[in-house]
């Protein structure tokens, strides 16, 4: 009942399109064609037109499942659309719509890799490619690597599932902003955090990025919170926040101009200064590597953290809960002494899969 007077708080400001941001159902049904069903009709509740993005809980699978999961067919299904990407042109702007995809079986890495495939990605090219001059909004399920988003719990970084193509081709996003100027902001969603952060709202490669966050108890901070874009007459994006705890209509959060060169939005008004760490320890030892643009980092509580010094973002955890004393990097390996005297080397490039 809490998430249908949600929904209603929505419904009274009569929006005129409403983005699902991927990984539908509840109480076990993630992941599963009753869990995609429920949400369509969930969402039938805001009387206006809806785009559902898929996410990474509802595209995962194990390798050994018994049961084959078809979530695409599901897709189909609930939504009546071939795939679940799509584009929304408006008369002020382009709104493309992009779903974390199943990954093949032949390159699996993780339950909940954000793998886009080869086909949806020529897709958005070539939806830029047509619409050089229209401002446009990327809408995808997790932020782009570089984004500066911070708001992300550890357990993301650490599990190599924070960002879109994660481990597969994530430094090709940078590449599609860079290319197209029209690109003006990009929403995602992915870590159930709300809007408050001073992080929750960034400016990365000259575009707004902004998160999205959850209106169920699916929340990891205990917010209730939805985003709402409002594109405005004088050419400008108005974002804003429905709070669903303390419902005193729309607040806004901050402003870009969609048109023209691009140039920073209004200052955001942050509302809770405190962000979100990669744990509580200290630091102890930070090993560089140049060559390969990289950042290995221990911690006290135990954790070996990968950074990739070109993307802007951690690439994920080699270790986690063991002391390490000493790095060394030799023959395209890194090397690691643990403090009760264990070696441990993997590669440098796929450490963290090894």
């Amino acid at each position: 009942q809490q998430i249908f007077d949600y929904l209603e708080q929505v419904r009274k400001q009569k929006p005129e399109l409403a983005v699902f941001m991927g990984d539908m159902g509840c109480n076990g049904q993630l992941g599963s064609l009753e869990g995609m069903r429920a949400v369509q009709k969930m969402l039938t509740r805001l009387d206006c037109p809806v785009a559902a993005l898929m996410g990474n809980h509802d595209v995962e699978y194990r390798p050994d499942d018994s049961q084959p999961r078809e979530p695409e067919r599901w897709y189909t299904e609930c939504f009546g659309r071939k795939h679940p990407w799509q584009a929304i042109e408006t008369e002020k702007a382009l709104l493309l719509c992009v779903s974390v995809e199943r990954q093949p079986e032949e390159t699996y890495l993780t339950q909940h890799a954000l793998f886009v495939s080869e086909e949806q990605f020529f897709w958005l090219e070539t939806q830029l490619k047509e619409h050089p001059y229209k401002p446009t909004i990327l809408l995808t399920h997790a932020p782009m690597a570089g984004s500066g988003i911070r708001c992300c719990p550890p357990i993301h970084s650490a599990a190599t599932d924070a960002y879109l193509d994660h481990s597969f081709q994530e430094k090709r996003w940078k590449g599609l902003v860079q290319n197209n100027p029209q690109i003006r902001a990009w929403c995602s969603a992915h870590f159930h955090m709300g809007h408050d952060y001073p992080s929750a709202l960034t400016w990365a490669e000259s575009i707004l990025h902004i998160s999205c966050g959850v209106l169920t108890s699916a929340a990891r901070d205990g917010t209730r919170q939805t985003r709402f874009l409002e594109l405005q007459d004088n050419g400008q994006l108005g974002v804003f926040t429905l709070d669903h705890l303390h419902p005193n209509g729309l607040r806004q959060d901050t402003i870009l101009t969609m048109t023209g060169e691009r140039c920073a939005p209004r200052e955001a008004v942050i509302r809770n200064k405190k962000e979100i760490f990669l744990g509580e320890d200290k630091a102890l030892l930070a090993f560089s590597l140049p060559e390969k643009e990289k950042i290995f980092l221990t911690t006290i509580e135990g954790k070996l953290w990968e950074y990739n010094c070109e993307l802007g973002e951690l690439e994920g955890a080699l270790r986690l809960g063991k002391t390490v004393k000493q790095m060394a990097y030799w023959d395209e390996k890194v090397f690691w002494e643990e403090e009760e005297g264990s070696v441990f080397s993997v590669s440098a490039d796929r450490a963290r899969f090894e």
